[in-house]
């Protein structure tokens, strides 16, 4: 008995909520968003520029490090290859009598 009065109890409390009456206006906002041209904001055209930006300094980058280290490693080739060559030109001696 006690919880069907507390369930009606409960129920009673809920009739007493009242419907919310909906902004007559809110149709006629809605159809005329949806009309409207859409338009490129500056800030969303701003931040994709921005991206564009930092992928090309980024691809950049990579660029121009594998093109130092690919200098790099040639030069240091040629370097060990003439440090080679010296080695075995220093051990001959050459008399000319």
């Amino acid at each position: 008995m006690e919880k069907k009065e507390w369930i009606n109890s409960i129920l009673e409390t809920a009739s007493e909520i009242k419907a919310v009456e909906p902004n007559p206006y809110l149709y006629h906002k809605i159809v005329n968003r949806l009309h409207q041209p859409e338009k490129l904001s500056s800030t969303i055209l701003k931040y994709k520029l921005e991206w564009v930006i930092a992928f090309f300094l980024v691809i950049a980058l990579n660029v121009s490090s594998l093109v130092v280290y690919k200098t790099k490693v040639k030069k240091g080739k040629e370097v060990s290859a003439i440090e080679a060559l010296s080695g075995e030109i220093s051990f001959n001696t050459t008399y000319n009598y």
